[in-house]
C-alpha cells in the first residue's frame, strides 16, 4: 500500500486486510478502533455552552432526585464548553414555563476549563402532593455575541 498509512480510510482498510493474522477475540477490537479513524474529522466535537444537570443517577439520567414537600435542595449544573466568559442563568422556580419573573445571577466561566463550574442554586421544595414529579427547569443565556439560550431541567421526586 502506498503513501500515508494514517489516513481516515486508509487505516481501515489496512486494519481489515490486517485481520486475517489475528484470533476471532481481537478481531472486535480492532475493528472498533479502526472506526474510531475512520470517522470525518470533527466528528467528536464537544456541544458549545452545553448545559449539564447533576443526575440523581448517572446509570440512569431520567431517574429523579428523591425528596419530600418543604425540604431544602440545591439546584445543581454546569456549563460544558462555554464560549463566552458571562451567562445569566434563571431557574424557573414558579413553574409558569417564564423565565423572566424568576430570580437570575450572572456567572462567570473558568478560564482554564472553559466551563461554567456552578449554575446552582439553592431552593426549597413546595409543598405538593405526595407522589410528584417536578421538573424544575433552567435557562442559561450567554452575555455575547448574540448566542442563544440553552435549557436544561432537574427533576425531583416527592415522596
Amino acid at each position: 500500500m502506498n503513501g500515508p498509512l494514517f489516513t481516515r480510510g486508509r487505516f481501515a482498510i489496512f486494519v481489515t486486510e490486517f485481520l486475517g493474522e489475528f484470533p476471532m477475540i481481537y478481531r472486535r477490537s480492532l475493528l472498533a478502533f479502526a472506526a474510531l479513524f475512520s470517522l470525518p474529522f470533527g466528528a467528536g466535537a464537544q456541544e458549545q455552552d452545553q448545559v449539564m444537570i447533576v443526575p440523581y443517577s448517572q446509570i440512569n439520567p431520567e431517574l429523579p432526585h428523591p425528596t419530600h414537600s418543604g425540604a431544602p435542595v440545591t439546584l445543581k449544573g454546569i456549563v460544558r464548553n462555554a464560549q463566552c466568559s458571562t451567562y445569566t442563568v434563571a431557574w424557573d422556580t414558579n413553574f409558569n414555563g417564564n423565565f423572566n419573573d424568576d430570580w437570575s445571577r450572572s456567572v462567570s466561566r473558568n478560564g482554564t476549563t472553559y466551563n461554567v463550574q456552578d449554575i446552582g442554586r439553592t431552593y426549597q421544595i413546595p409543598v405538593v402532593p405526595a407522589d410528584t414529579l417536578l421538573i424544575i427547569n433552567v435557562r442559561v443565556t450567554p452575555q455575547c455575541g448574540g448566542r442563544p439560550a440553552k435549557y436544561g431541567s432537574m427533576r425531583y421526586f416527592v415522596y
